[in-house]
């Protein structure tokens, strides 16, 4: 069942809205790494495959 993000994966709505990984974690003050860890686990909570699974997902939930 694809279980909705929680708070922590709602942050990466920076990267839905087209901001790099590395534009993101500048933005929230964390690192890169922590960017692409919250995306790997929005990837698997959604069924996504890439960026673009996500933002769709986004944009049909009115995420964005």
């Amino acid at each position: 069942a694809v279980r909705p993000p929680g708070p922590t994966e709602v942050k990466v709505r920076l990267v839905a809205a087209g901001q790099s990984n590395g534009e993101a974690a500048a933005t929230l003050a964390v690192s890169r790494r922590t960017i692409e860890r919250h995306l790997e686990n929005l990837y698997r909570k959604i069924d996504a495959r890439n960026r673009a699974d996500a933002a769709a997902y986004a944009t049909r939930h009115n995420l964005t």
